[in-house]
């Protein structure tokens, strides 16, 4: 984890561009800004508490390239996040950056309110899902994620695909919320392996066991929608 927050300290909050689709995933239509001030007051911004409303004229601003979502919505760095807190913060800013509270501003002001919250939608979302938190800290230091970089063993692979088909031919209530349980437990298994290989900054262990709960939560959804849980 302290290569992480070594990152994160290294990359500070640059006011002097909107977010790119490829660094923080924002939607296209950002473009660059000219300067760090309040583009209805000109008044320099703080990066740190003004990353939504200027403090002067109170002007919702446009979204900015934050070094991570972490520090977007003031959550502290870490792979263990605090699901109450992010919520919180989550309900907190939307009540403030739903577009339907602009609906009568300028066109400006309901661009940014629309791209605001779609970041923090964005960014809640990430976070709040273990598998997505876990990708995306791989991202923040350079680490491909997803099926074809994958170097797991073709004896696990093998063993998901049998389970995989296992669950669609079952029939079984008992049998599949057993199977169900046992992926629930791998996933637990997996969240907790997670936490301590970014705690140690093993990124390579970070990265296996990442892909190892792909495929276990792949099963304990499966087994979800054969029970109408999903």
């Amino acid at each position: 984890m302290q290569r992480l927050i070594r990152l994160a300290q290294s990359t500070t909050i640059a006011w002097n561009h909107y977010v790119s689709i490829r660094s923080l995933r924002l939607p296209a239509a950002c473009t660059e800004v000219p300067d760090a001030s309040c583009w209805k007051c000109q008044k320099s911004l703080d990066s740190a508490k003004e990353k939504f409303f200027c403090g002067g004229c109170d002007s919702i601003q446009p979204p900015v390239k934050c070094a991570n979502y972490f520090q977007y919505l003031d959550i502290p760095l870490n792979y263990n996040v605090d699901t109450d807190q992010l919520q919180s913060t989550f309900k907190q800013l939307q009540g403030k950056l739903h577009p339907d509270r602009f609906a009568q501003r300028s066109t400006s002001e309901k661009l940014f309110s629309d791209q605001q919250s779609s970041l923090v939608n964005l960014a809640y979302r990430t976070l709040l899902q273990p598998l997505d938190r876990a990708n995306y800290l791989l991202r923040m230091v350079g680490q491909e994620t997803g099926e074809e970089t994958s170097t797991l063993d073709p004896k696990f692979l093998m063993e998901m695909l049998e389970l995989n088909e296992a669950v669609e031919e079952m029939d079984d209530v008992d049998e599949l919320q057993k199977m169900g349980e046992n992926a629930k437990k791998e996933l637990a298994r997996c969240q907790e392996s997670l936490a301590q290989s970014f705690h140690d900054d093993d990124m390579s262990r970070a990265k296996a066991v990442t892909d190892e709960m792909r495929y276990y939560l792949r099963i304990k959804t499966n087994v979800d929608k054969k029970l109408g849980f999903a």
